[in-house]
């Protein structure tokens, strides 16, 4: 075998298992925040960058982004969440377009990297949930 040809051949394997993860998701950010963190002291974290992953709990889409209720989920080293980590809390993450409900289901995993809007309370059964929001730039 010409040693040119299995260059070639090499080169063209590893681009096939080059990552479609956009860097924001797959690069773990120079400072991790965590949901609870922004639940309890939003003015601090307002307009900062984030990334948070989880499991989709809901979406909902309006006229021109599709809101996305998340159950956060520590990220493994790829930006992927963990699902047996333990839960952090819940966020929304707005994403630009529209996201089809048959798409993106309940029990699904997203990441998402943005920028802290504030918080919107919202109910959970009785209870009063203070939700982190983030306008979301990348997910995956």
């Amino acid at each position: 075998m010409n040693i040119r040809f299995a260059f070639f051949v090499i080169v063209l394997a590893t681009a096939g298992c080059a990552s479609d993860v956009p860097r924001d998701i797959a690069e773990t950010p120079v400072q991790v925040i965590l949901v609870t963190q922004v639940q309890q002291a939003i003015a601090q974290y307002e307009g900062v960058s984030t990334r948070w992953g989880g499991e989709i709990i809901a979406i909902e889409n309006q006229a021109d982004i599709s809101r996305v209720e998340i159950l956060a989920r520590q990220l493994g080293s790829s930006g992927k969440p963990v699902v047996d980590g333990t839960p952090d809390a819940r966020f929304i993450a707005e994403i630009p377009g529209f996201l089809d409900p048959v798409d993106y289901q309940s029990g699904q995993r997203i990441t998402v990297s943005g920028t802290i809007k504030g918080l919107e309370v919202r109910k959970v059964g009785d209870y009063a949930y203070p939700y982190p929001v983030v306008l979301v730039q990348q997910y995956y």
